[in-house]
């Protein structure tokens, strides 16, 4: 007689409900280690393999056993350890597409790396490192750990190649992709600058501190340029800081009005330009001193031309010593060494011009020169006026011998 047992096999295990799921172990090189399991008969171990690493098959499967914690082995029917459908999905590196740069021909151009794209399936945080591969040496300028990374492109004589990769990270895999920055020679193209040496300027000699200005020169590349001043006629002067924008020179004292003529060169190192500018220097002024006339005409809406002439009479009522002078409308005059005393003064045009509030008294003194300005206007013939601009005159000058009376 048969007799039919049954037996009941009860397998009890214990796992650790924090670990992740992982691929099934293959004899492989696990670079920088992952969690692997291998399955046997009722239980899947999983464990950290490094290089060639082996589960222990007579590794604990209990916790109470040694070696627990680092070999441990999973009970197959109770344990979703090492489940393919709970595995870590790695994640994929994208470095972005292949792109070109123009180089500048005079300074580095900073180029910007973008793994932005890379991800994760299972939404795992990311670590991120940028590699050169391939090309001259470059540094980065930051974020080689991070999505985005910049550097500067030289100076290219020639168009130039550079690779580099990108490898992203989950904690367990990592993902490689490779981006080629294809490097173009930059133009050589240069512009030239533009001088400007200022505007011409009138200046009263003597002068101590006479401005010479080219700030206002440019140059379209936004080069540095140097600058340099140099007289070109005209009495010799001494320029001082004739290599920068602004120069100086000193204005002698001159007795003609004399013209000076300077160049300013200025250059961005490649190409050059001039530009010049005219200093009008004009005489020194007479000096005013005590016993002496200042005359000055003005003929503003006058209808004088600056060629008409004029004569101006002095008589001394204290002497009766009579002074005439024949000028131009558009000169001024200074007498001096003149008596100190009362002057009568007259003044006659030609083409029927009469002066405005003349003849009239003047005195010198030692205390400053007198100065005598005066307008005139069109009129008849004086011979026909008794009274000038609200003057009675009680007696007209004969121009042929003037007699002076008094208004």
């Amino acid at each position: 007689m048969k007799v039919i047992t049954k037996i009941f096999i009860s397998v009890v295990g214990i796992y650790s409900s924090q670990l992740l799921a992982a691929p099934e172990w293959e004899q492989k090189n696990y670079s920088g280690g992952a969690y692997v399991c291998h399955k046997q008969t009722l239980f899947k171990s999983k464990w950290w393999a490094g290089s060639y690493n082996e589960p222990d098959p007579n590794g604990p499967t209990a916790s109470n056993q040694q070696g627990w914690g680092t070999h441990p082995w999973l009970p197959i029917l109770d344990s979703n350890e090492c489940i393919s459908g709970h595995s870590n999905k790695a994640p994929l590196a994208i470095a972005g597409d292949d792109f070109h740069v123009l180089s500048s021909f005079k300074e580095e151009v900073v180029v910007t790396l973008d793994g932005s794209a890379s991800y994760d399936p299972d939404g795992d945080s990311l670590k991120y490192r940028w590699r050169q591969t391939s090309g001259p040496t470059i540094k980065f300028n930051s974020g080689q750990y991070w999505k985005k990374a910049t550097f500067n492109l030289p100076v290219l004589s020639k168009d130039t190649e550079f690779r580099f990769s990108l490898t992203v990270n989950d904690g367990v895999y990592s993902s490689v992709d490779e981006v080629i920055v294809l490097g173009l020679k930059g133009e050589s193209e240069n512009h030239a600058p533009v001088a400007d040496a200022g505007p011409s300027q009138t200046i009263q000699s003597p002068n101590d501190r006479v401005i010479l200005d080219g700030s206002m020169s440019t140059d379209a590349d936004m080069d540095s340029l140097t600058y340099l001043w140099q007289q070109k006629s005209g009495p010799s002067v001494t320029i001082q800081d004739a290599y920068l924008a602004q120069a100086q020179f000193v204005l002698p004292e001159l007795t003609n009005d004399t013209e000076f003529v300077f160049q300013l060169t200025v250059s961005d190192g490649q190409e050059a330009a001039t530009d010049i500018t005219l200093v009008q220097g004009k005489a020194v002024l007479p000096p005013k001193l005590p016993g002496s006339i200042v005359i000055d005409i003005d003929t503003n809406n006058s209808g004088l031309k600056p060629s008409d002439k004029y004569q101006l009479v002095l008589v001394s009522r204290l002497s009766g010593e009579r002074f005439s002078y024949q000028l131009n409308a558009e000169n001024g005059l200074t007498l001096d060494n003149l008596n100190l005393g009362e002057y009568q003064v007259w003044v006659e045009f030609e083409g029927n011009y009469q002066p405005v509030a003349l003849p009239t008294v003047i005195t010198l003194s030692n205390d400053q020169p007198y100065e005598l300005s005066f307008a005139v206007k069109p009129s008849v013939d004086l011979d026909q006026l008794s009274i000038i601009d609200g003057l009675k005159i009680n007696t007209v000058v004969d121009r042929s011998g003037p007699q002076w009376l008094d208004t």
